[in-house]
């Protein structure tokens, strides 16, 4: 009773694990895509306004039209990257820490600090503590963890090298831990149906925001 029990906790926290990586990675994905499908989006207006004890950086790199260009370019990019890693699980660290160090700097710019967001439209009511903050600590997490945490391609692609160094002469497989083995390859696609219904509800928004806009 006792091993069932650890064993359906294991399966629990595989995709709990997972769900998150991909919750967050269709976030980062959806506002870099977005940002490019705007077409004139602009870092410039929000590195402009901010207020915090970095501001006098940001505020800099606002007038120069070369650092923006820059800095746009890899936002929009940087997001697109960070969330096709986290959704499909691939490279997962580098992605994590990428996300990372993106939503730092975005909390830099504008902390939920009393005295400092008077007159910046905000969403919801935070003190010192918000999602971009939760979000940062999350992904700071997952940039430790190990592939085998959670369903993803880099624990597709890291059992399929041990069984590769495992079994260097191909055997048939006979007993039941080919099927299992099949069962966790499988699990580790897990990503791919959510890129398609990434894919299909970017889709619908665009059709639909063509609707309004007639």
């Amino acid at each position: 009773m006792r091993t069932n029990s650890k064993i359906d906790l294991s399966s629990v926290h595989l995709y709990l694990f997972s769900i998150v990586r991909i919750a967050i990675g269709w976030q980062f994905l959806y506002e870099g895509v977005t940002k490019i499908l705007i077409g004139n989006w602009s870092s410039a207006p929000y590195l402009a306004g901010s207020k915090w004890i970095f501001a006098p950086l940001f505020n800099l790199m606002s007038e120069s039209a070369n650092v923006i260009a820059v800095v746009d370019f890899m936002n929009i990019w940087g997001m697109i990257l960070v969330g096709l890693g986290l959704m499909l699980g691939l490279f997962t660290r580098w992605a994590s820490a990428g996300g990372a160090l993106m939503l730092l700097f975005y909390f830099t710019a504008y902390p939920p600090v009393p005295g400092y967001t008077a007159g910046v439209p905000v969403e919801g009511s935070y003190l010192w503590v918000n999602k971009t903050l939760i979000e940062f600590f999350v992904l700071v997490a997952f940039s430790f963890l190990s592939s085998g945490y959670h369903f993803s391609l880099d624990r597709l692609y890291k059992h399929w090298k041990e069984e590769r160094a495992r079994k260097p002469v191909p055997d048939l497989p006979t007993d039941s831990k080919s099927g299992r083995g099949r069962r966790e390859a499988i699990r580790d696609l897990i990503s791919l149906p959510a890129i398609g219904a990434f894919a299909y509800a970017l889709y619908r928004k665009k059709k639909w925001d063509s609707f309004e806009e007639k």
